[in-house]
């Protein structure tokens, strides 16, 4: 075996053990295990931005965030809400897998039909991979020639057209990293290996591979190289441990699939909407080289949003065992929550307000009094995103699709319609304004959501009593 491998299958072993050690089982344990990835994620921005505003310059940084930007509706596109539910869905095979075994080795009554049972739904997972998996391709194959189309119609994007088709190879990425079926298996420390690696491999080329402003085309391919060559490392090992033989579904089953998703994937589409059009409007009306400060800025709020992430994603299988099982504790767990949930989101709100000034500084590798006070008018946006995390993680756990995606997408138009209205007498004050109001709409929907859902599934509880 080479050197190289050798020590690769070394640091996994280092990885897996500390894995074992460190992160105990439980919530917690499961939250620090996927935020390790997170938290990584987030940090080796702050360490290459400075190193890529300084050799490429803030212009075509600008560029690359603005191809991020346009590939983050096709990530939603070929992803299509399947994170979310996919990992309840593999979730709920697991549980009812336990059950059935459960049932084979207590009770001797009717066992052939139980084992014919059992043997049915052990090949309901293969069925699950596979349906989403060749969607998910279908997806990817209406997607690419739209976006050609769009980036080639754009005069200014035509020009720098090799920066959004190199980051277009996110998209396959997507696809083969089976990240929804870690999640719902409920291996978040496996999942978090493969997702550290990728990012360390493309922190690792942008120092050595980025050192003139010649290279910036570099910075797009090896970011989607970079994790498409992690996702189908963590694709097949999947596939191979667990035995997995891909079946085409047929076109129904996809069908079926994509209208069951369809509510998930308009509230995603209208997040990312939200979220990253404000880079290309912003483009218009302020130039290229705001869009590269509020990328700058977006890089320290994505400590907060990923840390929101990490904990929506450890959350929603726990919730949907809770309801599945007992509704009334489901309840009373989500109510110990708020107030850790607070705490933590008001000390982030601290701390960005306190540190956010020289943290940005650090990033953009130079003071930047322009965007000090945009940062500052942030510091409110952290305790809105923790709290948001409960009652969005519980609609999509009892698969409240339709109002999930509704509430993302009135948040959506809000904050698109708030940026179109001010950003040309603002500016980049209406991009921060539009993304802390449409957040706080989202949160006030999903509570009251919340409620309802809570109110009917006890209600149901009280009537089969």
């Amino acid at each position: 075996m080479p050197l190289g491998c050798r020590l690769l299958v070394y640091l996994c072993r280092v990885l897996k053990q500390t894995n074992k050690r460190i992160f105990w089982g439980g919530l917690t344990g499961d939250l620090l295990s996927l935020g390790t990835v997170q938290a990584l994620g987030a940090l080796l921005p702050l360490a290459t931005v400075p190193h890529l505003l300084r050799v490429v310059g803030l212009e075509s940084f600008g560029w690359y965030n603005l191809s991020l930007a346009l590939m983050n509706f096709g990530v939603a596109w070929v992803d299509y809400g399947f994170t979310l539910t996919g990992s309840r869905d593999k979730s709920a095979i697991d549980a009812h897998q336990t059950t059935t075994d459960a049932h084979q080795t207590t009770t001797d009554v009717h066992q052939t039909g139980l084992r014919e049972t059992g043997k049915k739904h052990s090949n309901a997972p293969q069925l699950l991979f596979s349906r989403y998996f060749f969607t998910q391709l279908l997806l990817l194959g209406i997607g690419l020639p739209v976006l050609v189309l769009l980036v080639m119609s754009i005069p200014s994007w035509r020009a720098n057209a090799w920066f959004f088709f190199f980051s277009a190879l996110l998209l396959p990425a997507q696809i083969f990293m089976p990240a929804w079926w870690l999640q719902g298996s409920r291996q978040f420390a496996l999942l978090a290996r493969w997702q550290v690696l990728g990012r360390l491999l493309f922190a690792l080329g942008v120092f050595v591979l980025i050192d003139s402003p010649d290279d910036q085309l570099i910075l797009p391919l090896l970011n989607g190289g970079c994790m498409l060559l992690v996702s189908i490392a963590a694709f097949f090992q999947v596939i191979s441990t667990h035995k997995i033989s891909l079946q085409w579904p047929g076109l129904a089953s996809c069908g079926a699939l994509l209208r069951v998703n369809r509510p998930v994937f308009v509230g995603g589409l209208s997040s990312a909407f939200y979220a990253h059009s404000t880079l290309i409007v912003l483009e218009l009306f302020a130039g290229v080289r705001w869009v590269g400060l509020i990328s700058t800025l977006e890089k320290i709020m994505l400590v907060f949003r990923m840390a929101a992430n990490s904990f929506q994603q450890v959350l929603i299988p726990r919730i949907s065992a809770f309801v599945s099982a007992a509704p009334l504790n489901a309840t009373t767990y989500l109510r110990k929550l708020v107030l850790p949930v607070a705490t933590l989101g008001f000390v982030g709100s601290i701390s960005l307000w306190v540190m956010g000034p020289q943290l940005l500084s650090l990033v953009a590798g130079q003071p930047q009094p322009e965007a000090e006070a945009l940062l500052r008018w942030l510091a409110l946006l952290p305790p809105i995103l923790a709290l948001g995390v409960l009652p969005s993680s519980l609609l999509l756990a009892t698969k409240n699709n339709f109002l999930f995606g509704r509430n993302l997408t009135t948040a959506a138009a809000v904050a698109v319609g708030v940026h179109l209205l001010l950003v040309p007498y603002y500016g980049a004050w209406a991009t921060i304004t539009s993304l802390i109001a449409a957040e706080l709409l989202l949160l006030w929907r999903n509570l009251a959501s919340m409620k309802y859902v809570l109110v009917g599934k006890n209600n149901q509880v009280a009537h089969e009593g």
